[in-house]
């Protein structure tokens, strides 16, 4: 048994890769039900949402979990930030 303290995730990689595979799991599960609602663009949106929200190491986490480009999501990131400056540009 280690006598070490906790000393939070990042210190111990087998925690964060648990916490992940579960991220992964749940992202899976969801985008399993929409996605025979959405084309193609709608899918990379919400995958390019799910990544962003994921944080750091979110692209590749995403793109594994959904089996999909990182090129994929990285464009749909891209069409997000677009959208979102478009829409906060007509705000003013």
């Amino acid at each position: 048994m280690n006598a070490q303290p906790w000393q939070g995730g990042k210190h111990d990689p087998r925690l964060y890769r648990s916490v992940r595979a579960e991220k992964q799991t749940l992202i899976r599960e969801k985008y399993e039900q929409l996605r025979p609602h959405l084309e193609e663009r709608g899918r990379r949106l919400w995958a390019a949402t799910e990544a962003i929200a994921f944080g750091c190491g979110g692209i590749r986490a995403v793109a594994e979990a959904l089996r999909m480009s990182q090129t994929t999501l990285l464009q749909g990131v891209r069409e997000l930030t677009e959208m979102f400056v478009f829409v906060n540009t007509r705000q003013l």
